[in-house]
């Protein structure tokens, strides 16, 4: 006996305020020896090699170099298709992979690719597109998300069964798949949110409300420790689902008339202090979510040096233990590493009002209180002195004014003397020691510098 279910909610909705938040990013492009221009997918393997899927095929990184692996249609031990949309591994070894719109299996010891081409029933008329993958490592089970519904394959042999769930529109595909440790299955899809248990054949299915059975689900994460699904759809933003009484809410990260609300790809931090943090790609960027809170962060930025942002559309998150959170847009890829953010911003207002100057040298003034004060110059302009504690410009001692403003400033450094040194274009090289406070060479003459008077 079959008991298949409908169930419409009732969502609460809000827009969590897009703010901004200051990180520090890790980017990997040519520079770097990472070619490609988008990365699609991400997976560490248990072997401590991460790999990425991008347009340009399957590529390798073991922490030092990038290796890829492109098709070749004259060789089928290559992989079938570069588009790389989905990677999983399994306890055998192996790596199972969605080259669009085909499944291949990589064996990472031989290099080779196995092109796998009997999944579907001769008698399908639809080509089949393998959509997402899920490996049960438990039941030793990958589950395969396709157009035409769900298949699985267990055991070190592969062998694939169609799953058959009661009322579900195999048109409308799997878009993503999460297994609990009882082996209950939730799958994403259009047409909503099922719950399929395996061994007593139930199904129920949950909607948006007003959805018109077109949710436009893509994506999912199951938090089963707090008994939450996080969905992320097309046009209906971030969807909390709870498990035990089925009450969905609802995030916009904008105003869903004036900007799409996407959401491609979630993960939770998982981090100590952030284990109330979603991470979300999307249509808008990446952004992370207070779950407490309920706000958005926005890390988006145009400019891929921009260490403090992430360019580009949200594709795929892959969290590590040692590595930090790795992170795949459509403009490369990027690294947060969690360690690298004991770094404080100070925003350093300038004389007249300037903030788009660029620092040159950096030095912090010995004797200064927790290193409070600090010197630096602004290239064609001045040597400035600058207060951390109390965020102004500090005042430069009167015998070195004429040294330090509008002098076209070269370099700066500060030596083991804890003499600062001063070199530009008007001035020549001077010198000024912090302890006992006065001007060196005060008439820049650099005949006093190599020749000083005994």
């Amino acid at each position: 006996m079959v008991l298949q279910c409908v169930v419409f909610l009732f969502i609460k909705t809000a827009l969590g305020q897009d703010v901004t938040k200051q990180i520090i990013f890790d980017h990997y492009g040519v520079t770097q020896g990472f070619s490609a221009s988008q990365v699609l997918c991400l997976k560490k393997a248990s072997n401590g090699l991460l790999w990425i899927g991008t347009e340009q095929g399957l590529v390798r990184y073991d922490g030092h170099n990038f290796k890829t692996y492109r098709s070749n249609p004259f060789d089928t031990t290559t992989i079938s298709s570069n588009y790389l949309k989905k990677i999983e591994e399994d306890k055998h070894g192996r790596l199972w992979l969605t080259p669009l719109p085909n499944l291949d299996i990589f064996n990472s010891k031989t290099g080779s690719f196995q092109r796998i081409n009997k999944i579907q029933s001769e008698s399908d008329s639809i080509k089949m597109v393998v959509l997402t993958l899920k490996y049960d490592f438990s039941r030793d089970v990958m589950w395969i998300g396709t157009n035409l519904g769900l298949f699985y394959s267990q055991g070190k042999e592969i062998s694939f069964q169609k799953v058959i769930i009661p009322e579900k529109n195999v048109n409308t595909g799997i878009r993503s798949i999460e297994i609990e440790k009882s082996g209950i299955i939730w799958l994403t899809a259009s047409d909503g949110l099922w719950r399929y248990n395996p061994e007593q054949c139930t199904v129920r299915n949950f909607h948006c409300i007003n959805s018109n059975f077109n949710d436009g689900f893509l994506n999912s994460f199951m938090d089963e420790k707090n008994q939450t699904i996080w969905i992320g759809s097309w046009l209906n933003g971030l969807l909390q689902f709870d498990m035990q009484t089925h009450e969905m809410n609802k995030y916009f990260f904008a105003d869903s008339i004036k900007l799409q609300n996407g959401i491609l790809a979630i993960q939770k931090s998982g981090f100590k202090d952030e284990e109330d943090l979603l991470w979300l790609g999307t249509t808008d960027g990446v952004k992370s979510f207070d779950i407490k809170q309920k706000r958005f962060s926005n890390f988006i930025t145009n400019d891929y040096n921009d260490i403090k942002g992430i360019p580009g559309v949200g594709y795929c998150f892959e969290r590590t233990v040692t590595e930090g959170l790795w992170i795949g847009t459509n403009k490369g890829l990027h690294r947060y590493d969690k360690y690298k953010q004991n770094i404080k911003f100070t925003e350093t207002p300038l004389v007249k009002g300037q903030k788009d100057w660029a620092f040159s040298d950096i030095c912090f003034e010995s004797g200064s209180k927790r290193d409070s004060i600090i010197w630096f110059n602004v290239p064609y302009n001045s040597f400035f002195r600058y207060d951390l504690i109390h965020k102004t410009e500090a005042p430069i001692p009167v015998i070195l004014k004429p040294y330090c403003e509008n002098t076209g400033p070269h370099t700066l450094y500060q030596d083991s003397e804890e003499t600062l040194w001063f070199s530009s274009e008007a001035k020549g090289l001077t010198g000024y020691n912090l302890k006992i406070r006065n001007s060196l060479f005060p008439n820049g003459n650099p005949s006093e510098i190599l020749c000083p008077k005994s």
